[in-house]
């Protein structure tokens, strides 16, 4: 348990340290489908310095990252297909915590 702790700190540090967001969710990570690759090689690299030896890893789908063997019309396919039209009760959810935020921070944000 220690163990997969330091690798996942070493991980959300790199990835906070760059300013893209990362969530960790027991012993998985969730990123943005353009960050697959570079998750993957991360953790290799992280595991192996922690055991001596790099971890398995498996993606739960395909990253856009990884589409670079495909025709441009493929990849914009495959960014269409994951954008999804946000509703208006989002939208509005948006706006309210925009707003907080503004005011919170005394307009800075």
């Amino acid at each position: 348990m220690y163990l997969d702790s330091c690798i996942a700190a070493r991980i959300l540090d790199v990835y906070t340290a760059a300013n893209i967001p990362v969530l960790c969710v027991h012993d998985s990570f969730i990123v943005a489908y353009d960050e697959v690759e570079r998750l993957t090689r991360m953790l290799a690299n992280v595991s192996r310095g922690q055991l001596g030896y790099p971890l398995r890893v498996e993606a739960s789908g395909p990253g856009l990252d990884s589409m670079g063997q495909h025709s441009r019309e493929v990849q914009l396919d495959f960014i269409n297909w994951r954008q999804t039209a946000r509703s208006g009760g989002y939208l509005q959810r948006l706006e309210a915590h925009e707003r907080a935020l503004r005011a919170a921070s005394g307009g800075s944000v």
